[in-house]
């Protein structure tokens, strides 16, 4: 059985947990309600697929905006602002596919008829991450990524993100 957290595990609640038809049910449930009484918000995987579920989706989204990078569409800073106050911003409240249902699924097929045929659909990490990671920008544990960090700010840097994150964590989710 494989039980995914995602980083920093402390502070994420998911816990992607395999059924993959390889686990007695009993053993899934019993692991299942363990994680919810540890604070987690357990998925079932039901399909054992490359990624599992919440890093197929990252993956998806963090394709086009390293894409938009890459092709100038507007600056590190702006394309980190764009997310974390639309849809990132929205997410932390609603799903996608509750998202879908209140804007009308007519209008995001209408929306998605004419945007996927442009976006990225490339089938490896495009150019702009792969030579950062050559020239060793690795982020944070570098001191350089997309963004710069100090020697004497990346504790800080670090303390801020987990803040943010421990923020979210506090305001809670909504568990309809």
């Amino acid at each position: 059985m494989v039980c995914h957290w995602y980083n920093p595990a402390y502070l994420i609640p998911i816990a992607e947990l395999s059924y993959f038809g390889n686990t007695d049910e009993s053993v899934f449930t019993e692991v299942y309600d363990l994680h919810v009484r540890i604070g987690k918000q357990p998925v079932k995987v039901l399909k054992d697929i490359p990624g599992l579920i919440a890093n197929r989706m990252l993956h998806a989204m963090a394709r086009e905006v390293f894409h938009l990078i890459e092709i100038g569409a507007a600056s590190a800073e702006d394309i980190d602002k764009a997310l974390r106050f639309g849809p990132g911003f929205r997410s932390a409240a609603s799903g996608i596919l509750e998202t879908a249902d209140m804007g009308g699924l007519d209008v995001w097929c209408a929306v998605e008829d004419n945007l996927f045929k442009e976006l990225n659909n490339s089938p490896r990490a495009c150019d702009f991450i792969r030579n950062k990671v050559q020239q060793g920008k690795l982020g944070i544990k570098s001191g350089e990524g997309f963004f710069l960090y100090p020697a004497d700010r990346k504790n800080d840097a670090g303390n801020a993100f987990n803040k943010r994150l421990l923020a979210q964590l506090k305001a809670g989710t909504n568990n309809n």
